[in-house]
């Protein structure tokens, strides 16, 4: 390989370099990113079942540690109820369904390894509207699981930087 090569691929990866330099810079997380400090935590999902794959999901790659013992766990993390709710937002002339919207509430709740509340009960809501055509049931209703998925992640999310926030206050 020539100089000249050797010189042209340096100069390209030092050009390749410098966005992702300046997106770490700036504090760039990725999407699903959750700022948990090294913590063991223990998940209790109380009628929140569709969040447990989600919170292993969202917790991988991260310094957390989830276990199964709360007697082992910094603090636990009481995820529930879990209410989604279906609504009828808009109808069309004929008086069939043009509109939905889709509202879930989440309870989140921490306590930490001496029983003390750390977070009480907290309602976070998210909602989104859809529109809606007779034609197109089987994607509608694929559709609507994707919304409903995508609003759980919203959701837990918002609950773990809770969690996050509340045990760098006091660790």
């Amino acid at each position: 390989m020539s100089s000249f090569e050797t010189q042209r691929r340096r100069v390209l990866t030092g050009v390749a370099l410098v966005p992702a330099l300046l997106l770490a810079a700036c504090g760039f997380r990725p999407r699903h990113y959750v700022g948990l400090a090294q913590r063991t935590l223990h998940f209790r999902f109380d009628r929140a079942a569709a969040l447990e794959p989600l919170v292993h999901e969202m917790l991988a790659g991260t310094p957390a540690t989830v276990v199964t013992d709360p007697k082992a766990a910094d603090a636990t993390v009481v995820l529930g109820p879990l209410e989604e709710a279906r609504e009828i937002i808009a109808l069309s002339a004929s008086g069939t369904v043009r509109e939905y919207a889709l509202r879930s509430v989440l309870t989140v709740r921490l306590v930490d390894r001496a029983g003390e509340e750390r977070l009480p009960p907290t309602r976070l809501v998210a909602e989104r509207d859809y529109s809606y055509d007779d034609s197109r049931i089987a994607a509608r209703a694929e559709e609507e699981q994707v919304i409903l998925t995508d609003m759980r992640r919203e959701l837990l999310r918002r609950a773990l930087l809770l969690v996050d926030r509340r045990l760098v206050a006091r660790p």
